[in-house]
């Protein structure tokens, strides 16, 4: 009988490997930040100032920039990070 507590072995199914941090987020992160900060905060604190928009504006207006403009800075920055990974080979798949 197993207490549970011994953890899960490797397996040989799909070749991947387990553990270790998730892949492939880290562009994803970068380009909301990027994004957020000064359009999310900085744009939208102008708009409020000068035109002083109901909220209900703010609620239509700043969502779908923001995604739409992460989403056009996703390719970038991974393409970067890609370029990146490959000059200073930074993962052992290279070997």
């Amino acid at each position: 009988m197993s207490s549970g507590t011994e953890g899960v072995g490797r397996g040989n199914v799909g070749g991947g490997e387990r553990g270790g941090p998730p892949r492939g987020q880290g562009t994803a992160a970068v380009a909301g930040v990027a994004v957020a900060f000064p359009v999310g905060i900085g744009l939208a604190l102008v708009v409020e100032v000068k035109y002083s928009p109901p909220m209900w504006v703010h609620a239509v207006m700043w969502p779908p920039l923001l995604i739409g403009l992460a989403l056009l800075l996703l390719r970038f920055i991974k393409s970067l990070f890609v370029a990146l990974q490959y000059k200073h080979r930074s993962t052992s798949s290279y070997d």
